[in-house]
């Protein structure tokens, strides 16, 4: 599970910090201050895909299991992975990036397969949280990763890269893909091999029945080929047609088919216990609670993680002006941060303020981290001099030791306190429903969270454009964009303080 979560972070993650420059590659007439919209789409072109099939993953979690739709979706994101990498229009970008996010289920299948997997409460708490931490250390790795491979040529030369340097000119975002896919394929084998199926008796997809359907007949031809051969050999073709031996393996046979059958029509649930369906969860009003209260904060962040990208691209006034390495870089910084403080912090305040405080403490103080973000501009110094201004625009700066400090360090604690509330939420949200429906549950969480996390990086990319546009001075501008996701996460800290606590058995 956590080798799981950290690929699907990488899978999410990667792009946003290449997703600027990816646009502009393949529009070079864009500049950095305008390539916000269009890597906005990109970014949210995979939540798109995401919100057409989520729900129906999680029912057929519910049916046919979580492992077979596990090593479903990390097959198809292996290859499609490499398709978005050799993309080079932004039609092609598009649809292998909703492609991707359309046969996406991973984070909602774990939240699942985590309430079912461990039986005392505070094992439960714990897995969650050292799960959902992975998410933070992907935030380490990812940006690094992605932000090292991305444009190889761009950033190191043809003499660098050598013989290599040719085709990826041509296609300057592959590696950073082809890294995701051998990640996606070692998941595969992960899964494979160690994951043990949560739900009792699960179904097969209908392809995987008929295959084993036709397996067991090609095996039963044959072995009635088999037997009729060695009997003509033993010159008893009479008895064995209706002696005991035929009556044996035809009563096999039969039995297989039998029991096939049997398990298509076994209902997947408790005979007093109706199938779940989105009017059942969202008529139930702590589910519906815990779910708004998700996808409103997955909006939040996800406008966040959009944002911070773009404001240090950005080459005015309002921004950083990095190149895209040096963002991979910064923001990487921030998950060392993450990796020393987040399971401890987590431990600590579950035992004491329990899941609800735990969601609540988690809101509060994303709102002020949130807003001080763009204060790294006074830290850092010296844009309108060497590089500010829109005088400058196209140079690209470093960063002060300082400014270094001060973003890897309120990036790291806000990641910190954002893994605390979804390990939160999800015990909470598994806790309004019964455990046969929580992959039904989960599947719904994951629509709207897609939903969310589609309009997000879109309203990021337009949000910040508008604010560093001119219009108003663009340090003013930075804080904000930064505000306004400040002001929804205020509103979502109000709507956490009246959840009720249930558990569900």
């Amino acid at each position: 599970m956590v080798l799981l979560l950290l690929m699907q972070s990488y899978l999410l993650i990667s792009p946003f910090v290449y997703s600027g420059a990816m646009v502009i590659w393949l529009r070079p007439s864009l500049d950095r201050a305008s390539a916000g919209y269009y890597a906005g789409l990109v970014a949210s072109s995979f939540m798109f895909g995401r919100t057409l099939s989520s729900y129906q993953w999680g029912k057929w979690s519910d049916v046919y299991g979580r492992r077979s739709v596990l090593l479903h979706t990390l097959a198809v994101s292996t290859i499609f992975q490499i398709f978005f990498g050799l993309s080079t229009s932004m039609t092609w970008v598009l649809f292998w990036r909703i492609s991707l996010g359309l046969f996406n289920c991973i984070p909602g299948l774990l939240k699942t397969v985590i309430s079912e997997s461990c039986d005392d409460a505070t094992w439960v708490s714990d897995t969650t949280g050292l799960v959902f931490g992975m998410w933070g250390v992907g935030f380490l790795i990812s940006p690094l990763v992605s932000g090292a491979l991305a444009d190889p040529v761009g950033q190191y030369g043809d003499v660098a890269i050598g013989f290599m340097s040719s085709p990826l000119k041509a296609h300057p975002f592959i590696l950073p893909n082809l890294f995701g896919s051998l990640c996606s394929a070692i998941g595969w084998l992960a899964v494979k091999k160690y994951f043990h199926e949560t739900l009792p008796d699960p179904l097969d997809f209908p392809w995987i029945r008929f295959y084993k359907s036709w397996r067991a007949r090609q095996a039963g031809a044959q072995a009635r080929y088999k037997r009729v051969n060695s009997e003509l050999e033993l010159g008893g073709l009479e008895m064995s047609m209706g002696g005991e031996g035929g009556d044996e393996q035809g009563g096999a046979a039969a039995i297989d088919a039998a029991t096939g059958k049997a398990r298509l029509s076994d209902p997947p649930l408790p005979l007093t216990l109706p199938p779940a369906t989105i009017s059942s969860l969202l008529h139930h009003s702590p589910t519906r609670g815990t779910l708004i209260v998700y996808w409103i904060f997955s909006f939040c962040i996800t406008v966040t993680d959009e944002i911070i990208p773009l404001f240090a691209l950005c080459d005015n006034r309002g921004g950083l002006s990095l190149e895209v390495h040096k963002i991979g870089l910064a923001l990487s910084s921030s998950g060392i941060v993450y990796i020393i403080i987040q399971y401890r912090m987590y431990k600590f305040f579950s035992r004491k303020i329990g899941m609800k405080g735990c969601l609540i403490l988690a809101i509060t103080f994303f709102i002020p981290a949130t807003s001080l973000i763009p204060a790294v501009l006074f830290v850092q110094g010296g844009r309108e001099e060497g590089g500010g201004g829109h005088e400058g625009e196209g140079e690209t700066s470093n960063l002060t030791w300082a400014s270094f400090i001060y973003l890897a360090v309120i990036i790291g604690v806000t990641r910190a306190f954002a893994s605390m509330f979804f390990s939160s939420i999800t015990i909470m949200s598994n806790a309004t429903v019964h455990k046969s429906h929580r992959g039904t549950m989960n599947g719904l969480s994951m629509l709207g969270g897609s939903v969310a996390k589609m309009l997000a990086p879109i309203a990021a990319g337009t949000i910040f454009a508008t604010c560093v546009s001119g219009i108003i001075d663009e340090r003013v501008g930075s804080f904000l964009a930064f505000g306004l996701v400040s002001i929804a996460g205020a509103v979502c800290a109000v709507m956490a303080s009246r959840l009720p606590v249930q558990n569900f058995d």
